[in-house]
Parts: C-alpha cells; structure tokens; sequence
C-alpha cells in the first residue's frame, strides 16, 4: 500500500508539476497514468480540492473517497461528489461539485480510516456519529479543536479494540474573516 501510495503521489506531482487543471481533469490523467502501470485490479482512492481564496470557492472531485461533509448554521450535509478510484479502468471521467464558501463554513475531509474505524463489536464508527460529533460542538470551534475533537472521539470509539488495519487521514477547513491555509491542520 505504501509503495501504490508514493506511485500515486509521484504521478500527481509530475502531472501537476507539466500543467495545471480543473480537478476532474487532474483525476482523468492521474487515472490513466496510474492504469497504464499496471496494478492487478489495485487502486487507489483520492479526493482532489482546489480553493480559489479570492472567490472563496471550492471545486472538488472524488475518485473512490467519502463524501466530505460541510458544517453551515448549525447543520451538516454531504459534499455529493463521487468517482470511480483511480487505476481501476482506462478512461474514466469524473465530475465535479463547486461549493460557495461562507464566513464560518467547516468542510471536514476524513478518509474512510475514520468513518470505519470499529470498536470491541465490530461497528463502525460511521457518518452518523461523525455528524452528531461535529453538531455537539460549538459552531464557532476552530479547526484543530474539531480535528482533535475527531481523533479523540474515534479514540475513545476504537478503546480497546483490536488494532485498526486502516490510516486516518483528516483535513478540517474553517473559512474565517481570511482564509488562512497555513493554518490547515493535516492529521495522518
């Protein structure tokens, strides 16, 4: 897994280094370049976002990841853009969702390592509880309380459960009076 990673990784900084595109394009090629290697029915999953600070907009495609989900007013709803995974077949297209970012907005982007992680009997943590997390908390949480918020909670979930055969990958973007990406906490 770690070696299809950095194959991965190494595609999309090559790609991105030769031009730059929207991300269903960015997807279309990586898809292609990674099938042409030759993996044996492997893939791998990506979701590509682009933010535009000026506009405060966020394009997203989806190869094969979980929705992300956005927190607005108190509520949460999912992100609906999927994709096949990358490598899988040649000639994929992917869609893609453009999202109008709002003061206070949280887009929170968590791998299926999180939403699956399972505890003692076996559930899964689930979107279910990753949204009543997130609306337990206070809307104006900043984004390493909600990150730490989510680790924990699937910390405590997972308690003494065997060990998980999954990373957890997490981003949480809060938009605030300036979008500050320096700030970004990225959990692996």
């Amino acid at each position: 897994a770690a070696l299809l990673g950095a194959l991965a990784m190494g595609i999309f900084h090559a790609h991105t280094a030769e031009c730059a595109g929207s991300p269903p394009e960015v997807l279309a090629a990586l898809n292609d370049r990674i099938h042409a290697v030759g993996l044996d029915g492997r893939f791998v999953v990506m979701l590509f976002a682009v933010l535009d600070r000026g506009a405060q907009q966020l394009a997203l495609a989806n190869a094969g990841n979980p929705y992300p989900l956005l927190l607005r007013g108190g509520g949460v709803e999912e992100i609906a853009v999927s994709g096949i995974p990358l490598g899988l077949m040649e000639g994929t297209r992917y869609d893609t969702v453009s999202l109008d970012l709002r003061l206070g907005d949280v887009v929170v982007f968590a791998s299926d390592g999180i939403l699956e992680c399972q505890n003692r009997e076996q559930e899964a943590f689930g979107t279910g509880r990753l949204v009543e997390l997130l609306t337990s908390l206070p809307e104006d949480a900043p984004a390493k309380d909600i990150s730490s918020a989510i680790l924990g909670a699937t910390d405590e979930f997972r308690h003494d459960a065997p060990v998980q055969n999954d990373d957890r990958s997490l981003i949480v973007l809060r938009v605030t009076d300036r979008l500050d990406l320096s700030r970004l906490p990225v959990v692996y």
